[in-house]
């Protein structure tokens, strides 16, 4: 995947408790940065845990790559964006003497030094809210069938994460930083070798507040799966220093058993 450097932080965006930031890259495309570091995950006595610290661009990354393996057109490009001295210090200048929330997001960078996530920006689009009748078939499908798969239950009216562009009249599925039963797995790997993996097999996440609640029963379910190997092999793409990567047999097992499982779409 491709790395770039950042040259101009333009700003914070008004979305997402990751206070995501919208940069230029030397590409001279524009991205919003996913850090590694995100100070609205839970802390331990010494800070965020080890693992923590990546989980979210981890398993957002992967989900993208995994959706890329299936064939599916309608996401955003992702790169790998770079944090050096001179982004923290171009950071630094950027955010100085600004509000609370800029400041979190100055803080996430300060601590993400290395390779970040950073996903393209679709100029002018909105978020669909206002659109949920009109969202493809494909879509929902892929959204559905994607989410129980990754544990993604971040897609509500509130907070649909699915943009549609005015420039081509698409919708986009975006954001799967909160998969994972809402990264609560990451929480029972650290510092915990023993962990009961079975337990994610098949497990069903969804609840009345999902976006398309109505349609789980009914939607297709995709057939296609990927074996444990096949899915170590697209983890080799992520950075090996993004610290979740120590569980990378487990996670692998676990969405091994879970794609082409119709089960995990079942509320027992």
């Amino acid at each position: 995947m491709q790395q770039l450097h950042i040259n101009e932080f333009i700003n914070v965006t008004r979305y997402g408790a990751s206070c995501p930031v919208i940069i230029k890259a030397d590409d001279n495309n524009t991205y919003v940065l996913k850090t590694r570091y995100q100070s609205n995950l839970s802390l331990d006595g010494n800070g965020v845990a080890e693992i923590l610290k990546d989980c979210s661009v981890y398993i957002e990354t992967l989900s993208y790559l995994l959706l890329q393996e299936f064939g599916f057109e309608y996401i955003p490009e992702i790169v790998y964006l770079v944090i050096d001295d001179d982004a923290l210090e171009d950071a630094k200048y950027c955010f100085k003497d600004t509000s609370e929330r800029e400041q979190m997001a100055l803080e996430n960078i300060q601590n993400s030094k290395g390779l970040n996530l950073g996903v393209r920006w679709i100029e002018n689009s909105e978020g669909a809210f206002d659109k949920f009748e009109v969202i493809p078939k494909k879509i929902r499908e892929m959204a559905i069938n994607h989410d129980a798969y990754v544990m993604n239950l971040d897609r509500d009216e509130s907070n649909p994460n699915i943009l549609f562009s005015k420039d081509n009249n698409k919708f986009y599925l975006i954001d799967f930083g909160n998969a994972f039963d809402t990264l609560s797995i990451f929480d029972d790997f650290s510092g915990n070798n023993s962990v009961d993996i079975t337990q994610w097999f098949d497990k069903y996440i969804f609840d009345m507040h999902y976006l398309f609640f109505s349609e789980i029963d009914s939607v297709v379910k995709y057939t296609k799966r990927f074996s444990q190997d096949e899915i170590l092999e697209i983890m080799k793409i992520l950075p090996l220093e993004w610290k979740p990567n120590v569980e990378n047999q487990k996670i692998a097992e676990i969405l091994s058993k879970r794609i082409g499982n119709k089960e995990i779409f079942e509320d027992a």
